[in-house]
């Protein structure tokens, strides 16, 4: 009778010990996956985020992240001098760690491309520059 307890309560430590260990943040991606800097964005962090709100780290001191009310949303400004090029961000709460995700910052204007776009009214300026990102909404 002991020995069934023992294992039993062995068994059920080690379901909720395996439970905890899997409650630390998973993104997915970032969407819109960067910000022109001096400027302050709306994003949302598709993934999974069991604890809310989230702690966020960032490479550079230059982009704040700020929690919204839902999860996976977050505010994010970029300080006028916040370095360009890519920056590592990490979600994280007292279970763990997500993975690394990559947030670009730029120099020039962000392009938001919104659907439907089939008449020659909605076409957007395509500009030739080389460290853009373009952002596309698809809404039906």
């Amino acid at each position: 009778m002991r020995r069934r307890l023992a294992v039993g309560m062995i068994a059920g430590l080690g379901m909720l010990l395996t439970i905890r260990a899997f409650s630390a943040p998973a993104v997915d991606y970032l969407f819109p996956d960067g910000a022109q800097r001096g400027t302050t964005i709306h994003l949302t962090a598709a993934g999974k985020f069991d604890i809310w709100p989230a702690l966020i780290w960032v490479d550079s001191p230059g982009i704040h992240f700020t929690c919204a009310k839902d999860k996976g949303e977050f505010t994010v400004q970029c300080d006028k001098d916040a370095p360009i090029g890519p920056h590592l961000v990490r979600f994280f709460t007292a279970d763990g760690t997500s993975f690394p995700r990559v947030f670009m910052v730029g120099g020039d204007p962000e392009i938001l491309e919104v659907e439907p776009n089939t008449s020659a009214i909605c076409r957007l300026p395509l500009m030739a520059n080389c460290n853009n990102t373009m952002t596309r909404i698809v809404s039906r």
